[in-house]
């Protein structure tokens, strides 16, 4: 009977694919099963979501099936590798999949966790790749500036949260050689300017610092929408900094 409830489930979730109790359902007859093929339906899983990538129900419902699975494996590392990969082939074919960057935050800890200190290093190595992937293929989407900033707040200490602030300002910097005139690459360097100064007063230079004021005036006309917080942060800056804004 439950079989044919899925089967049933499986055909009416492809026409309704945002529905949350289809999928509640789905997750209550699968473990009603007395054998539950958590591996296959993994397989079904990857395959909707493949008409929706950025549907949350649908990450949500993955999320549960690999924890049924990790429960029951053996090597427990494997499991979230795997689903680590997942991640990475989602946000290579669409950087702006919110959801595929939320369940990689999920991941991160239990990957650092199995690595030793250079295994950790070459795992953030190859995030800060990957975010700065998604930034030179939009510059404005928010989803890997949003993940950068978790990343930060992950680190053991200020001072890998300084190495990793300069990372970012370096690759900011690059990026604007190319899009002088984007908006959100120019909010985050302020930003990561004014971050790298709280954690460590004085690592900003003084041209650096001038260099935040000229920003936010370049901001002011650039999003004028916007003046207002641009001047705000100007003169909170300014004042910070002992300069005239």
């Amino acid at each position: 009977m439950l079989d044919g409830e899925l089967k049933f489930l499986l055909g009416i979730i492809t026409k309704n694919i945002k529905s949350y109790w289809m999928w509640n359902h789905r997750m209550w007859a699968l473990s009603s099963l007395p054998r539950p093929e958590w591996q296959r339906e993994l397989g079904l899983v990857a395959k909707l979501l493949a008409l929706d990538a950025r549907n949350y129900h649908g990450w949500d419902y993955r999320r549960f099936v690999v924890a049924q699975l990790k429960d029951a494996a053996t090597n427990k590392h494997e499991v979230d590798t795997q689903e680590f990969a997942f991640t990475t082939e989602q946000i290579n074919h669409d950087c702006a999949n919110h959801s595929a960057w939320h369940n990689r935050s999920k991941l991160l800890p239990e990957i650092l966790a199995q690595r030793d200190e250079d295994g950790q290093l070459e795992v953030l190595q190859t995030e800060n790749d990957l975010i700065l992937n998604a930034i030179y293929t939009d510059p404005d989407d928010q989803n890997a500036w949003l993940y950068y900033d978790w990343l930060l707040d992950i680190q053991k200490s200020d001072e890998d949260r300084s190495r990793l602030l300069r990372n970012k300002i370096a690759a900011i910097r690059e990026l604007l050689e190319l899009e002088e005139d984007s908006k959100r690459p120019l909010v985050e360097l302020v930003s990561a300017y004014a971050e790298l100064e709280r954690l460590q007063s004085g690592s900003v230079s003084e041209p650096e610092k001038k260099e935040c004021l000229e920003t936010l005036r370049r901001l002011e006309s650039i999003d004028p929408y916007r003046v207002g917080r641009y001047t705000d942060m100007s003169r909170t800056l300014s004042k910070q900094w002992a300069l005239s804004a």
